[in-house]
């Protein structure tokens, strides 16, 4: 995770793409759309695999902090647009998860 918010501190381009992405996704062109996007799947796949190990392991302190991280994320506009389109992609045990900790989310327009 420190590398991927090393990776938005270091990249100015990428940082406004990645926030336009979750803040407002249809004012974006389509390739710019498809860019935050992928950023986004860099991010959830590296989630979703801490999920499966702390799920195996027992690490609930851990995992409690990405839930935060999560709903923060999936809170914004693009984020929930993102889960909505992308969910598919993710293991089942994991999508459960998600839906289960944004079953009551307000869109909130932050994000980590």
């Amino acid at each position: 995770m420190s590398g991927f918010s090393m990776a938005l501190a270091r990249d100015a381009a990428l940082n406004r793409t990645y926030r336009a992405a979750l803040q407002n996704p249809e004012a974006l062109s389509y390739e710019e759309r498809v860019h935050g996007f992928a950023v986004l799947d860099a991010n959830f796949s590296l989630m979703e695999s801490y999920y499966l190990h702390n799920t195996s392991f027992g690490e609930d302190l851990s995992q409690r902090r990405w839930g935060r991280t999560i709903t923060s994320i999936l809170g914004t506009p693009g984020g929930k647009q993102y889960w909505q389109e992308r969910a598919w992609q993710y293991h089942d045990e994991f999508v459960v998860y998600i839906d289960g900790l944004t079953d009551d989310l307000q869109p909130t327009g932050s994000a980590q």
